[in-house]
């Protein structure tokens, strides 16, 4: 699990959200109704951050969480067998999701990795850049 950072109207809006990754771990799916507010963020607003944490490991001290902060793109999935596919692995890996997961108006939502920033504790961090531009292409008038 992990927050999700997306504009939503505006504003910014954060939910938590159950994910898969592909084979190069540059890549992480979701799934959501079309009808949420996410839904129209991501395709308002495809630049996204999402927050993965060790909070719930419940470590001996507060200082030695990590954070890993990823941003980049994040558009729905069009091919009707990647999602399908996609959403076999979401039940397998969060199997609490099924009850979403069977809905005819669910998507899956593809998260394109360009940078991550580690945060180990208050003090130490690091950053790495995968790709150029968090800018997502402009459209052709």
């Amino acid at each position: 699990m992990g927050v999700l950072a997306v504009v939503s109207e505006g504003n910014p809006h954060c939910g938590l959200m159950a994910y898969v990754a592909d084979e190069t771990a540059t890549r992480l799916y979701f799934a959501t109704l079309r009808n949420t507010a996410k839904y129209r963020a991501v395709l308002k607003h495809p630049t996204i951050s999402f927050l993965i944490d060790t909070r719930d490991r419940k470590p001996a001290e507060r200082s030695r969480i990590l954070s890993l902060t990823l941003s980049g793109l994040c558009r729905p999935v069009a091919d009707a067998f990647r999602c399908k596919t996609i959403l076999n692995e979401l039940q397998t890996a969060h199997g609490h999701l099924t009850d979403m997961l069977i809905q005819p108006d669910v998507a899956v939502l593809e998260f394109e990795i360009h940078s991550l920033q580690l945060q180990k504790g208050p003090l130490e961090q690091v950053r790495v850049q995968l790709k150029e531009s968090l800018r997502p292409l402009q459209k052709e008038s």
